[in-house]
């Protein structure tokens, strides 16, 4: 922790992943709401709904890979009911993120319905919300959070998360 905020730091060290956990396994209809300092790196991610390792969504904040992927904000899904053997892609965002800048996100859950809110600064970024999915006949209807960052090809990975804050619907 540094002025209040959570960071998680790799540096120097190729497909090395870090993630810590929170919450409840029966949490079911909520909003996660948080900030996030994306400070270097391509591979920094938000877990919710998390059931076990294997049956959870993931909310990825993508930098500009070296093999040539795009920027983006990319909801995966892993559901071993849905024969999920890998995340899942259902949906994106294209975005490029600057780093060192802070961003505001709030992910509403509820039921099979899924929103995300993407704020820089006071100003949402796209639509209002930028993903609003319905993501039917998954068992992912409840579970914990969880924060992450990998470092895939790039050696480093720098994120900061601060005012998380879960709250019912």
């Amino acid at each position: 922790m540094l002025n209040g905020q959570y960071g998680v730091s790799i540096v120097g060290q190729k497909a090395v992943q870090a993630e810590t956990f929170i919450g409840d396994y029966s949490w079911q209809d909520y909003q996660l709401e948080f900030d996030i300092t994306l400070v270097d790196g391509v591979d920094r991610y938000v877990l919710f709904r998390r059931a076990d390792a294997q049956n959870l969504y993931h909310l990825n904040f993508m930098g500009d890979w070296p093999h040539g992927w795009p920027p983006k904000l990319r909801l995966s899904r892993g559901s071993t009911q849905m024969g999920d053997k890998i995340l899942k892609e259902v949906a994106v965002f294209p975005y490029t993120f600057n780093n060192n800048e802070i961003y505001h996100v709030i992910i509403k859950v509820q039921g099979e319905n899924i929103k995300v809110y993407l704020y820089n600064g006071e100003n949402p970024v796209g639509a209002d919300p930028i993903i609003d999915i319905t993501d039917t006949g998954t068992r992912l209807t409840r579970g914990n959070i969880g924060l992450g960052i990998w470092t895939g090809d790039v050696k480093n990975a720098i994120v900061y998360w601060d005012n998380i804050e879960i709250s019912p619907l």
